[in-house]
């Protein structure tokens, strides 16, 4: 009976084992949470045998390694959070395969490398939180194409080059944290298509030029090292 268990909710309790490889054999789990514990090691390969997934929330424990190229075979994924954990390595690109991801929280890790531009071909993408990292290049242009994006997070991060001209496009964002990256350039006038945006902070790194005029009441501290015109 257990392997017809659709929904497993433990969370905010004070587990602190493995996960269980065991979790591969779930195969009609649709709602994994086990979120606010104190599990340890790393993320199983067998998770990617539960294929009925539509949320696995893991925010908040003591997890290790590096996010598995096996959760891209999650494809019926709304809700993906792997937030405040230890994890390492790259955003693996089999993530493009999660084309029904709404929310996806990388938040507090140790991840490194790029962001990978396959993610814009996740187009239901609503929430993009991939702060406090040690990401590094720039913000790929394709996100253009998450027209959904309601909130974008990268904070924090060792990410450089521009902000892309493409995120104009993303006409639904409210919520935007580039702060504490390595950001130049200026701030593309498409940004002013962004009318839902309430919060944009991009204070400190080292933009310039003129802050677009829709941007003016949203935008956080504008000092240095950035070097706006007003």
């Amino acid at each position: 009976a257990i392997l017809a268990l659709k929904v497993l909710d433990i969370s905010d309790n004070q587990l602190s084992w493995y996960l269980p490889t065991q979790l591969g054999q779930l195969t009609a789990l649709e709602w994994l949470d086990l979120s606010a514990n104190a599990l340890s090691g790393t993320l199983p390969s067998e998770l990617g045998q539960s294929i009925a997934l539509q949320l696995l929330d893991l925010y908040n424990n003591d997890l290790t390694g590096t996010l598995l190229s096996q959760l891209g075979k999650l494809t019926a994924l709304n809700y993906l959070d792997v937030g405040e954990n230890r994890l390492i390595g790259s955003l693996p690109v089999e993530l493009v395969s999660l084309t029904n991801l709404s929310s996806f929280y990388a938040d507090g890790n140790k991840l490194q490398g790029t962001i990978p531009t396959v993610l814009g071909q996740c187009t239901l993408l609503e929430q993009l939180i991939l702060d406090e990292n040690l990401l590094t290049g720039s913000i790929p242009t394709e996100l253009g194409q998450c027209t959904m994006l309601n909130e974008f997070r990268l904070a924090k991060n060792l990410l450089t080059g521009p902000i892309p001209t493409e995120l104009g496009q993303c006409t639904s964002l409210g919520w935007i944290e580039l702060q504490n990256n390595r950001l130049t350039g200026t701030l593309p006038t498409e940004l002013n298509q962004l009318t839902e945006v309430g919060h944009f902070d991009v204070t400190n790194n080292k933009l310039n030029g003129t802050i677009p005029d829709g941007l003016l009441e949203a935008i956080e501290d504008i000092g240095p090292p950035n070097n706006f015109t007003i």
